[in-house]
């Protein structure tokens, strides 16, 4: 049985639809991630809302096709991009019945290419299907919250920095290039120095290969998730105001840390970001599992690595 040319046209745009990425940290949901009113809620979804030649397009068939789409691409189709969206609906339609009218439908590459257009918008319908399945109860989103807390908090802190080997920091003027138990020493003496009641921005000034927070005695500003090294970050997690860590290891070398102060967001605040992340980890979750109990043998001549071109490596 022959798929109607409306059908043809979902499965196609499906190949374009993207995975939309997890909510960035946000007082509020963005834009792209409030879902759009779909056009049969304003009016009856029956209703012929465009006709293109022979093809008529009701609300709800409009919507279906609208729903492939990333969450932005919604808003934007069923807002300020409603007639751009329609324009490329319309040329799409139109070039399709010319493209049947050449028999192009007929043809063994179509063919093939719509059967895995048909399998994409398959995937695509488990995917949000997964994504809904989630559990979103209070239990299973503050155990979630607890476990990524770190990533919606903000730290204000200073930091001393003893370069080591190999640092892409350049060596500063005067020091020598320390190795890694020289460097780990001298972090442990600085830091006995700051146990001792040195002053944190005195020492950075002086003493931290930082030199450009050196200059403002160690001064991070405020860090967010994302916005340093892991283990610095990780480091700042566990740490309280007032807290001096002990020497953290970075490819930069090692850091003493003060961390000033801490502002995080609660729950009720974040409930609507955490939910929207969540479901899309857990169907992410699932998609792998799927994946690793699937039988999946791969030509290893086709899949094999390039040969180098000996003729090119060759001096002249």
């Amino acid at each position: 049985m022959k798929l109607s040319p409306f059908l043809l046209l979902v499965s196609s745009v499906c190949l374009t639809a993207q995975q939309q990425a997890p909510p960035k940290e946000g007082t509020t949901l963005p834009l792209q991630l409030i879902p759009s009113q779909p056009v049969s809620d304003t009016i009856d979804p029956n209703r012929v809302i465009l006709q293109v030649g022979d093809i008529k397009i009701t609300a709800k068939q409009l919507d279906a096709l609208i729903d492939v789409y990333p969450a932005n691409t919604q808003v934007f189709a069923r807002g300020p991009g409603k007639e751009q969206f329609t324009g490329t609906l319309v040329r799409m339609l139109v070039l399709s019945e010319e493209a049947r009218k050449r028999k192009l439908d007929e043809t063994d590459k179509f063919k093939e290419q719509l059967r895995f257009s048909e399998d994409n918008l398959l995937a695509t319908a488990l995917n949000q299907a997964l994504e809904q399945e989630a559990d979103t109860s209070d239990a299973a989103l503050r155990k979630y919250f607890e476990e990524h807390r770190c990533e919606y908090q903000t730290w204000k802190a200073r930091h001393l920095l003893v370069r080591v080997k190999g640092s892409p920091l350049p060596v500063r003027p005067g020091e020598g290039d320390r190795t890694e138990e020289e460097a780990l020493a001298r972090a442990r003496e600085l830091r006995k120095r700051l146990v001792d009641g040195a002053d944190f921005a005195d020492l950075a000034k002086t003493e931290s290969d930082d030199t450009d927070s050196g200059a403002n005695g160690g001064d991070l500003g405020t860090v967010r998730h994302g916005q340093v090294v892991p283990s610095l970050e990780d480091a700042l997690c566990k740490m309280n105001p007032g807290d001096l860590s002990e020497p953290v290891k970075t490819p930069f070398g090692y850091h003493i840390i003060k961390l000033e102060s801490t502002q995080a967001k609660d729950f009720a605040e974040l409930k609507p970001q955490l939910e929207q992340k969540y479901r899309t980890e857990a169907a992410r979750k699932a998609v792998e599992d799927l994946i690793a109990k699937t039988k999946v043998v791969k030509d290893p001549e086709y899949y094999a690595p390039p040969a180098a071109n000996n003729s090119e490596s060759k001096k002249p």
